[in-house]
């Protein structure tokens, strides 16, 4: 495995590490189902989706890697939005939840590796 695909692997565990604990604030946060606390869990299967896919995608073997365009390209995709949501939600509550930027990092971070591994084959 190179170092692309470790970060990349890394970087989608701790996303799906983040989700985990995200999914377990909910208990905290809300004491009762509602349309808010529905929002919160569903934002925490993203980010379980999110890092699934690039833990996934980062061990691939290379000609896996190279044949499985359609998964590469949903992963950025998926990293894409969690980089735009992630910075949306910075912009919203003011940088004041450190969540949010180290999200950001680790998106953007997973999809450069990705690039990075598709362009040196």
């Amino acid at each position: 495995m190179n170092r692309a695909q470790q970060v990349q692997r890394t970087a989608g565990w701790i996303i799906v590490a983040i989700a985990f604990i995200h999914l377990a604030v909910t208990f905290v946060d809300y004491d009762r189902l509602s349309l808010r606390a529905l929002w919160f869990v569903g934002s925490g299967f993203a980010l379980v989706l999110i890092g699934g896919l690039n833990v996934i995608t980062s061990q691939l073997p290379a000609q896996s890697f190279m044949e499985l365009k359609g998964l590469r390209s949903l992963t950025l995709v998926a990293d894409l939005c969690g980089v735009v949501l992630g910075v949306l939600y910075v912009v919203l509550t003011s940088g004041s939840q450190p969540q949010g930027p180290i999200l950001v990092l680790l998106f953007a971070l997973a999809g450069i590796c990705q690039l990075q591994r598709a362009s040196t084959r």
